[in-house]
């Protein structure tokens, strides 16, 4: 990077860092799992943004990600927060920004890391939500995946969520969970 840099800066534009050299890199350093290494990847997005380079879907993923494994206080909160503000680029009109299947599965890994109670009717609500997109739109809906419900079934936020009340789409029966197949064959 620090070469694309210096040709960049020494006059050659084919050198300079594009979207996908700041997104490749930033992944890279997120994958380390080393030490700082979210404060190091938080660095490179705001240099990109300061290079005037769009941040996507590609980008908020990767930061998410690294946010949710890096075990940090507020990793959550954060999570969320890049969230929503995923959902504004979009609807301001950055299409690259649109929250997809992958950015909601981290959110979804996010609650069920946490140790917080009220995460679990999150966890719900983005199923839920998830489960109604599809529904009004299977072109441009995001639905749940096998791994949405896995990671639901699998991090006890599934019996948190339950306790008041059972979700619209996952019932407990007997040590075993059942996911309303209707979600994938609806028409």
């Amino acid at each position: 990077m620090e070469e694309k840099k210096q040709g960049y800066r020494a006059g050659d534009e084919d050198v300079k860092a594009d979207i996908i050299t700041y997104n490749t890199v930033i992944k890279l350093v997120a994958r380390s799992r080393v030490r700082g290494c979210f404060e190091e990847v938080q660095a490179l997005v705001n240099e990109m943004e300061a290079e005037g380079l769009p941040v996507d879907s590609v980008t908020c993923n990767t930061v998410m990600g690294a946010l949710v494994k890096s075990g940090e206080l507020q990793a959550v909160k954060k999570a969320e927060d890049m969230f929503h503000d995923m959902e504004r680029m979009y609807k301001e009109g950055s299409k690259g920004a649109r929250p997809g299947e992958i950015t909601f599965n981290i959110l979804l890994h996010a609650y069920a890391k946490s140790d917080d109670p009220d995460d679990a009717s999150k966890a719900e609500r983005l199923l839920n939500r998830m489960s109604e997109t599809l529904q009004q739109d299977n072109r441009e809906g995001i639905g749940p995946t096998i791994q949405s419900f896995g990671t639901f079934a699998n991090s006890g936020q599934a019996e948190a969520a339950e306790a008041p009340h059972q979700t619209s789409f996952v019932k407990r029966k007997e040590n075993a969970y059942v996911i309303d197949a209707r979600l994938f064959f609806e028409s």
